[in-house]
């Protein structure tokens, strides 16, 4: 009897494990492929954001520009509000009740940094319900049990006057989320996959929105301020979750260093890819003594004599990774080392005394870790004022 050519079992079992190795390795592309084309998506998304933001505020302000210059800067005397904005870069307690934050109109120094957040701000009691004042950056960030709009980091909030001088207050919300909203995506037909044209239903993606940080980098030229635009991620739109912009107090951090050190139960919850905002606004006083601009008192007080505005931070760092020292807390290392310290000159005439600390000690600096900040774009060209 002639033999059949085959194989063994054991031949049919290597074959087996070849070719589930090479099954696996195939399936492990697809949930890599996902979550490439999420991350994908994402970056064409907040740079779409990041483009539709830049472009809109520079035109906002050249075509108010062109209409009228007064509809730009507030002129109180002939009683034109102009931009809420514009004056917190020289004194943010001119609409927060804070006396204790030093103006800087028409100094050869960098101006306070401000937060032009139309949706935070209406969340937050600002805008026409809340008398058009400013909103503090920060979410109970010393302790201190303070209200929100108490002065947390002394960095303002603030509103454009289009949304800031719409009334009812009750239209604010609204318009300050179509505002700052990458309004995107189209309805379907689902038969034929094609855009659908005929019902005029269109489906609003409100899944990213932004805010813009504007600081003059010398007050005494007011035509020329940087521009930073925050795109987030799923950030409540007109709400405020409490914890969602909480500050927290380095133990170790210096300019030129890449590294923060937090103490346990201080440790900021950013994840590696998440952002932290370098808040640290000081002040010095004719001695020389360092205060924290946030820690005094919010109830309309005078700044003590000689006082000077000193450091005006709003940097945004991203993270790239965490180690858990337990219970000595956290290192966190950034992409960038912390910038130079935004440092006026020495006040003239000099004041017998003052000489404040550099670097600042890190216990006086600030970061916040605000909720769903998906990407920070830095733009190169200044915006013109």
């Amino acid at each position: 009897m002639t033999r059949r050519p085959g194989l063994s079992l054991t031949e049919v079992l290597v074959a087996l494990f070849i070719m589930g190795i090479g099954t696996i390795a195939i399936l492990t592309l697809f949930p890599l492929g996902a979550l490439n084309m999420a991350q994908a998506f994402r970056d064409d998304r907040t740079t779409q954001a990041a483009a539709q933001a830049d472009s809109f505020l520079r035109w906002y302000i050249q075509d108010k520009k062109d209409a009228n210059p007064q509809q730009l800067y507030p002129d109180p005397v002939n009683k034109i509000p102009g931009e809420p904005w514009i004056p917190l870069m020289d004194d943010p307690g001119s609409k927060t009740l804070s006396r204790y934050l030093i103006p800087v109109t028409g100094q050869s120094v960098p101006s306070y940094p401000v937060v032009i957040d139309p949706m935070g701000n209406v969340a937050r009691g600002g805008g026409v319900a809340g008398g058009g004042r400013a909103v503090w950056v920060g979410d109970n960030g010393f302790g201190d049990g303070s209200p929100a709009y108490k002065n947390t980091t002394a960095i303002p909030r603030q509103t454009l006057a289009l949304v800031n001088q719409l009334v009812p207050a009750a239209n604010q919300p609204p318009f300050a989320l179509r505002l700052c909203t990458l309004l995107d995506g189209f309805g379907y037909d689902k038969a034929s996959g094609a855009p659908d044209t005929t019902s005029g239903a269109v489906e609003r993606d409100i899944r990213y929105n932004w805010l813009w940080v504007v600081q003059r980098p010398d007050n005494s030229i007011r035509s020329a301020a940087t521009m930073t635009v925050v795109v987030f991620d799923k950030r409540a739109p007109n709400y405020a979750p409490a914890g969602s912009e909480t500050v927290y107090s380095p133990t170790f951090a210096q300019p030129g260093q890449s590294r923060l050190s937090f103490s346990a139960g201080q440790v900021p919850p950013v994840q590696k890819g998440g952002w932290l905002l370098d808040a640290t606004v000081v002040a010095a006083d004719a001695t020389g003594t360092k205060f924290n601009v946030p820690a005094l008192s919010d109830g309309g007080g005078t700044a003590p004599a000689g006082t000077q505005a000193w450091i005006r931070n709003a940097n945004f760092y991203r993270v790239v990774s965490i180690t858990d020292l337990g219970t000595a807390g956290a290192d966190i290392e950034l992409e960038l080392p912390l910038k130079v310290d935004l440092i006026p000159p020495p006040p003239n005439p000099p004041i017998a005394g003052y000489a404040p600390t550099v670097p600042l000690p890190a216990q006086f600096r600030r970061f916040i870790y605000l909720n769903g900040v998906a990407e920070v774009f830095e733009r190169r060209v200044s915006l013109d004022l």
